[in-house]
């Protein structure tokens, strides 16, 4: 049994998100199988292959594929044997079929186009010809031929493909089906190496990060991310971020989860630098994502400083700065708990260094609320720490925040939080607040505006959730 939250964490990528290592040998096994029968070299009837691009991409070759093992995907490169070709945008390409291939030839469209359904047609019905009695199905699936095995709970998608020579901008890309009857570029090259250059950079922990969140992401009960575009923004996070890498997957997995709660609402840009934006969701799809994830930060922060409340206070920091600093404990041990995280003496001074940079410009003391409203209005955006408590306001039908240190009060509150952190209405709590300033002199009301809340303290107390841990509990556990 996990004895911390670390090991919970390490066991439940063993257990449910991390493949299986004999599963992952058996597909590979099974892939090659499938690639040396599509050796069709002299096959005078199908397309010439072009061994030298084929290329095995997707989540599975890049490693960060969560279970189940469900797809692993080929690039099946096809000879052009000398056809051109013209781009209209990225994802509108057509081909002009070589006149030394009867294949191609076979595949024209009533414009005398190169129709990658015509080719995927094609390409289905040799598959079918060499494929074995071991195989259930082979089926046409958007931009691949789908090969699903009998007692696998893997298929393969396979992706005909044709390699361009260089263009004006000195790049080479494949050119695969678009779904439509023309061709659109991709270079999936490019993603396996930026995969391969993090995990250099900053350890294989990142996989297991990714996959853990990529498990949450596709079992969320909410409005989820496609994984691709998943792992694009985690990417995102590891290439952006000067931060060393977390030594434990469950530290890792909370900064993922930050980086997820702040970036989902914007434009997500691929990697590939040629489709531009390739987040799709709307605006309230990236707001439910936005909360949801928002929650599971919260949870995931809890658990980590139940766990670490005593362990995590290297060297007596808490008592050290608090009393240099009149702030309550637990704001001490949620900041230390995200900054102090190591066992290595200068890491631990460092993080104690920043914890009190932190305090001494986000923290609201009482004396200093004047200088605080003036970074707000100076920098028109900044984070302040202090305690919250919200009202309705019958009036206006809306809720309002009071800041108890800050000094200021009827600032509107997005309902979404007062739903989330219930103890905002009854008290208040402690929070980090993200803070803009805006004035306009033909508004009423006042010019500060919250962006985001984090709370610091426990924002509510879900009873069923109490009552089923308890559940959990054998018999030496009640006792001790």
């Amino acid at each position: 049994m996990a004895l911390s939250v670390n090991d919970a964490f390490e066991e439940f990528l063993m257990n449910a998100v991390n493949l299986d290592n004999s599963v992952s040998d058996e597909a590979k096994e099974n892939r090659a199988e499938l690639v040396s029968a599509l050796d069709l070299e002299n096959d005078d009837g199908f397309f010439k292959p072009y061994k030298d691009v084929n290329f095995f991409f997707g989540s599975f070759s890049r490693k960060t594929k969560c279970r189940p093992l469900d797809d692993l995907d080929i690039m099946f490169g096809l000879s052009a044997e000398g056809n051109t070709y013209s781009a209209y945008s990225w994802d509108n390409i057509l081909i002009n079929p070589s006149a030394e291939s009867p294949a191609q030839q076979e595949c024209k469209d009533k414009c005398g186009k190169l129709d990658s359904n015509m080719v995927l047609g094609k390409v289905k019905k040799k598959l079918k010809e060499i494929c074995d009695l071991r195989v259930n199905d082979v089926i046409k699936n958007g931009e691949a031929i789908t090969v699903n095995y009998k007692s696998k709970d893997w298929s393969f998608d396979i992706v005909p493909c044709f390699f361009t020579k260089p263009e004006s901008d000195g790049r080479t890309y494949y050119l695969i089906p678009n779904g439509a009857g023309a061709w659109k570029k991709t270079d999936p090259r490019i993603d396996n190496k930026r995969v391969k250059a993090l995990v250099e950079k900053n350890g294989t922990i990142i996989l297991d990060a990714i996959r853990l969140f990529k498990y949450w992401n596709k079992n969320a009960k909410v409005v989820t991310l496609d994984g691709y575009v998943a792992e694009s923004l985690l990417l995102d996070y590891y290439e952006s971020s000067n931060e060393k890498c977390a030594k434990f997957v469950d530290v890792e997995f909370i900064r993922l989860l930050a980086y997820v709660r702040d970036n989902i609402i914007n434009d997500i840009y691929d990697p590939k630098n040629i489709q531009g934006n390739i987040n799709n969701l709307d605006y309230w799809e990236r707001q439910s994502v936005k909360q949801k994830v928002e929650i599971i930060y919260g949870k995931a922060i809890d658990a980590f400083n139940a766990e670490t409340k005593e362990k995590n206070d290297p060297k007596g920091a808490t008592k050290k700065i608090k009393n240099s600093a009149n702030v309550p404990t637990y704001a001490l041990e949620y900041l230390l708990g995200a900054y102090c995280t190591s066992d290595d003496e200068t890491e631990i001074e460092e993080g104690i260094e920043q914890v009190k940079r932190i305090l001494a410009d986000n923290y609201v003391r009482p004396d200093e609320a004047e200088k605080i409203k003036a970074k707000i209005k100076e920098y028109g955006n900044h984070a302040v720490i202090d305690k919250l408590s919200v009202r309705l306001n019958e009036k206006t039908d809306t809720f309002e925040a009071d800041f108890m240190f800050l000094g200021i009060s009827k600032i509107y509150v997005h309902p979404k939080y007062v739903r989330e952190y219930e103890k905002l209405l009854s008290g208040g709590i402690w929070c980090i607040v993200d803070m803009t300033y805006y004035y306009n002199e033909d508004e009423k009301g006042s010019p500060f505006i919250i962006n985001d809340i984090t709370p610091i303290q426990m924002p509510n107390l879900d009873k069923n959730e109490i009552i089923e841990a308890r559940r959990q509990f054998n018999k030496e556990e009640w006792i001790v």
